[in-house]
């Protein structure tokens, strides 16, 4: 059974997304995850907002982008939904690592989400009721670098927008 569901709203404004960062950083302190695992988890939510707000916008505007957490034992999941275009990240081609950066055949971008697909466990996409819907799964026992103690709960946030509700 899940022992904490946490939801994070932000605007589709640039700057918004570091109140998200500092619930990830509280939580993980809390939790005593280390320094390494609170900045993975917030590089991987960072690509895929900023990406989101750089390229899922057609239009200027209000638009929601929504952050829900989970902590279920040591695996750590993390839902991200948004009204911009459908894009399917993980349709995205690899980035050719294996050459030279002058020497690879790949369009602009794609770093970050390979960065992001490389931190996480799981990483899943649907498009359902007009929302991209992404899934990403860490479990944290597995990851070396992130629990420096047994996991436990974790405490209630805000309820306001631009907070956890």
């Amino acid at each position: 059974m899940p022992e904490n569901l946490m939801a994070y709203i932000i605007t589709a404004q640039r700057g918004s997304i570091a109140g998200m960062a500092e619930i990830i950083q509280k939580m993980g302190r809390e939790l005593e995850w280390s320094e390494k695992c609170i900045y993975q988890l917030n590089l991987a939510l960072d690509e895929i907002v900023s990406n989101t707000l750089e390229y899922g916008y057609v239009t200027p505007g209000m638009h929601r982008i929504e952050i829900f957490l989970e902590l279920d034992g040591a695996l750590l999941k993390m839902k991200i939904k948004d009204n911009a275009a459908p894009f399917n990240p993980l349709k995205k081609a690899a980035p050719e690592l294996d050459k030279p950066p002058l020497q690879r055949e790949r369009s602009v971008g794609g770093m970050g989400i390979h960065i992001m697909k490389s931190l996480m466990d799981a990483v899943r996409y649907r498009y359902e009721h007009g929302q991209n819907v992404l899934e990403l799964e860490k479990n944290l026992e597995k990851a070396t670098s992130c629990i420096t103690r047994p996991v436990v709960g974790f405490g209630q946030g805000g309820t306001e927008q631009g907070g956890w509700q």
